[in-house]
């Protein structure tokens, strides 16, 4: 049966295939035998129904926003869907799935890794192409040094969010303030506060990264209260609480330190 969505052809797909092959940075294949679905529709770059009605958000990319009610498209967004409708065309819909150790996200989407019949991965498709920003939220840590890698690649190589002059990462020094939603930021951690159930790294009154006392243990390498002083680069989802900016980060993989 062929996917509903196949049917609609969009308006980016003939370019797609000249100016973005899909590009992998390394091997994220699985040794885990994966799910076997068929797809019915794709609605953004990194969340799909299946014919059986589950909604499916991929694990480890986040990607531009498309326009809803009242909010414009992020950049990239429909060039993002387009790459996934592209490479789920090509599988003729049907996709393996890995599910994550939590399966739930908070809108009820089935979390899981999208693996498809050649073996790739999408998330790592969409990474090394610069079509989404690597994001890691424990416990769903699989491939996660796999989708590191292929974001390290789109930066190095200049691709989409990472051109020069898309100016994906804020200087926070340089901001009033920091918008809520997905952000790349980057500035000195002023001050570091210590709590019983969090630890706080603080860019001046303008930021504040929240890192849990449950995941600090997978700050193996160095700790987060050591970074007073440095100046770093953070992604995650910006949020207002208690009239101050904040992000929440996971994992160590989505700060980079500067030397």
């Amino acid at each position: 049966m062929r996917c509903l969505f196949l049917k609609r052809a969009s308006i980016f797909g003939a370019l797609f295939f000249l100016l973005l092959p899909a590009i992998a940075s390394g091997n994220c294949s699985t040794q885990e035998s994966p799910d076997w679905q068929q797809v019915k529709h794709v609605h953004d770059g990194d969340s799909l129904q299946l014919t059986d009605q589950r909604k499916i958000r991929l694990i480890g990319v986040n990607t531009p926003e498309l326009a809803r009610d009242e909010r414009p498209a992020e950049p990239l967004a429909q060039a993002a869907r387009t790459f996934t409708r592209t490479q789920i065309n090509h599988a003729q819909g049907r996709v393996g799935l890995i599910y994550g150790e939590s399966r739930k996200d908070h809108y009820g989407r089935t979390l899981a890794h999208i693996i498809l019949p050649d073996q790739s991965n999408l998330t790592e498709q969409l990474l090394a192409n610069g079509l989404g920003s690597h994001i890691a939220i424990s416990p769903n840590l699989g491939f996660n040094d796999c989708n590191t890698k292929a974001q390290q690649t789109a930066r190095k190589n200049n691709k989409n969010l990472w051109e020069a002059n898309r100016r994906t990462i804020q200087n926070i020094d340089q901001l009033k303030t920091v918008k809520n939603g997905f952000q790349h930021v980057r500035g000195t951690i002023t001050r570091i506060g210590e709590g019983k159930s969090n630890i706080w790294l603080n860019f001046g009154n303008k930021l504040a990264i929240r890192i849990t006392r449950k995941d600090v243990n997978l700050f193996s390498a160095w700790q987060p209260t050591s970074l007073a002083g440095e100046t770093i680069e953070a992604s995650g989802w910006v949020y207002t609480a208690r009239g101050q900016q904040r992000m929440r980060v996971y994992h160590p993989s989505v700060i980079h330190r500067y030397d």
